[in-house]
């Protein structure tokens, strides 16, 4: 309880290990495992979380081109449900990350440079592998979360991007048993 809001707050991920089974059962010693992993952008501690403001994880997708780097983003906060997601210029996204103010960014491994070239290094970041940042990876995993068959109700079905980085952050919300 000391020790886990700082660590947190710092921006460093961690694994919470309990007991798997009962130590009355166990004939040797008691197994055990990774339960929770709590993460800047993933946790429901009270202790951890700012009771005025969101935590959000966000993740973003970038797409560079000659003429200029462009992506989606989506912000997702597991304590309150908010979940968000957008595409545009990298001004644009500049503008979101810096309004929102996450506590994580994910963002594409094999991009890290580029994402750092465009935003700097103000936010605590993960790298995700890069089949995570696929269309049909990210709307399989939208279209199961919600329980629908389109993505059009939500108003999204055209911001291919934006759906990226949506899927993104429900992956990793899975990936750390959220």
């Amino acid at each position: 309880e000391t020790y886990l809001p700082k660590l947190v707050r710092a921006g460093h991920r961690v694994a919470i290990c309990d007991q798997l089974e009962d130590p009355k059962l166990a004939k040797k010693i008691v197994k055990r495992g990774i339960t929770e992993l709590v993460t800047p952008g993933v946790t429901y501690n009270d202790k951890i979380l700012e009771h005025k403001s969101n935590n959000f994880l966000c993740s973003v997708h970038l797409i560079a081109s000659r003429e200029a780097v462009e992506g989606g983003i989506s912000f997702l906060d597991v304590s309150t449900g908010e979940f968000y997601a957008a595409q545009g210029s990298a001004d644009y996204l500049d503008k979101l990350l810096q309004s929102f103010r996450p506590n994580e960014v994910l963002y594409q491994k094999n991009q890290k440079k580029l994402f750092l070239e465009t935003f700097g290094d103000k936010y605590y970041t993960y790298g995700l592998d890069d089949w995570v940042f696929t269309n049909e990876f990210a709307t399989e995993s939208l279209l199961k979360h919600f329980g629908t068959a389109s993505l059009k109700g939500f108003g999204i079905e055209e911001l291919r991007a934006g759906i990226i980085a949506a899927g993104a952050n429900l992956h990793y919300l899975a990936a750390t048993q959220h």
